[in-house]
């Protein structure tokens, strides 16, 4: 696969993911309940994690995984939503950002 003609498309959707993902945490603070809410961020986790290995992007993958199993844990109620988790999934969400910058910087 030719990563170069997909890597714009990748970037502008992961972006596009975060920024949900950051809209969500903020309202799961306020609805730690919302299994709904829980169900889009995996999703939103997920497919930032499905896109990044397909593009060859571990560390994205790594720590979008991660999320990924800590909203699995949430939405199946295997843990609680508590400012513990949100700020642990917010420290992923600044690293996720982070990882992504540097491919925009490098540009692979």
């Amino acid at each position: 696969m030719n990563k170069a003609q997909y890597l714009d498309l990748f970037i502008e959707e992961s972006q596009e993911n975060m920024e949900y993902l950051a809209q969500n945490l903020l309202t799961l603070k306020d609805n730690p309940e919302d299994r709904g809410l829980l169900k889009d961020m995996f999703r939103q986790a997920h497919t930032i994690k499905g896109t990044a290995a397909m593009m060859g992007f571990d560390h994205i993958v790594e720590v979008a995984s991660g999320m990924e199993n800590a909203l699995q844990e949430l939405y199946q109620g295997r843990a609680e939503v508590d400012s513990r988790k949100v700020n642990t999934l917010s420290l992923d969400l600044r690293e996720l950002r982070v990882l992504l910058e540097d491919v925009v910087k490098e540009g692979q």
